[in-house]
């Protein structure tokens, strides 16, 4: 049922550009996963942690097939982070969901929804001020649906690799970013930046499921993906004033720096050289995002 070889599984098995601290732009090639030859973003997990144990590869197919089925281990994952969401009770308990977290711990703006009977972070058909509003003072953090997505990706990946295999669940994520980039021909779908940040939150999930070894729970893992999360927002939290009004070399007409520090997750989309989003390809010179125009 086990095997000993644990494959770090960077983002795919081709070159990807993603963005440094700095906002460098540097060409890595995916293919050297083993440990001491991670990429960047993957390098401040301690390899020693990782677990020898990991399950059998299951194989690509029966990852569609459980989909198909309706088995699907990462249906509501996404959701799982708000109040109320259909996996959130089960993942969390009695524990402060992803987003009371973000609430109580970093005053993310919030409004009392009636039903929940609570304070929620607004993910509906709200004004763009208020579903992408930050904590005061603080424009230069990631929005929300930024950190869901983050979060969904890494929280996916893990339990796909914990029960269908490390290698298993980076070809179906791989697959699935090939679906988002190019399946939407000719009406648009992500650009290779989108594709990179997705596969980078993918095989960070990926290597926490590493570190937290077969017998962990969907519980667990999902505290330890929250965890990641939230010390990421600890480091942007941690830019000086300076810092935060800097952009990266490449948003030099930014307000802000929107650029994900080089270890850990991307808690940023993707921005253009104004700080706009710019997760999409163009069509016609349109950007088909919802949301292509908010800072």
């Amino acid at each position: 049922m086990y095997k000993s070889a644990v494959k770090l599984g960077a983002a795919g098995h081709d070159p990807v550009r993603y963005m440094q601290d700095g906002g460098d732009v540097t060409l890595i090639d995916l293919q050297t996963t083993a440990p001491g030859a991670t990429p960047e973003y993957l390098d401040y997990l301690e390899t020693e942690s990782l677990q020898p144990e990991m399950p059998e590869e299951s194989g690509v197919g029966s990852v569609f097939w459980d989909k198909i089925t309706g088995d699907d281990v990462t249906k509501g994952v996404r959701e799982s982070a708000r109040v109320g969401g259909s996996r959130t009770e089960a993942l969390y308990g009695s524990n402060p969901s992803f987003m009371e977290q973000l609430i109580d711990r970093y005053d993310y703006p919030s409004v009392f929804d009636p039903e929940a009977g609570q304070m929620v972070i607004p993910t509906g058909n709200e004004p763009e001020s208020v579903r992408m509003a930050r904590p005061e003072g603080r424009r230069d953090l990631p929005t929300y649906p930024e950190l869901e997505d983050a979060r969904g990706h890494m929280l996916g990946s893990a339990l796909m690799a914990q029960e269908y295999g490390m290698d298993t669940a980076e070809s179906a994520g791989n697959f699935n970013e090939f679906l988002d980039r190019f399946a939407p021909f000719p009406f648009g779908g992500q650009n290779a930046r989108d594709v990179a940040m997705d596969k980078r939150n993918n095989a960070v999930g990926r290597q926490i499921f590493a570190r937290a070894g077969i017998e962990a729970s969907a519980q667990e893992l999902t505290q330890m993906v929250d965890a990641e999360i939230f010390r990421q927002l600890d480091v942007i939290m941690g830019r000086t004033p300076e810092e935060q009004v800097t952009p990266s070399p490449d948003q030099p007409r930014a307000p802000r720096n929107f650029v994900s520090p080089s270890t850990g997750p991307d808690v940023y989309f993707p921005r253009n050289e104004r700080g706009f989003f710019d997760t999409t390809r163009r069509v016609m010179g349109i950007s088909p995002r919802r949301y292509r125009n908010y800072q």
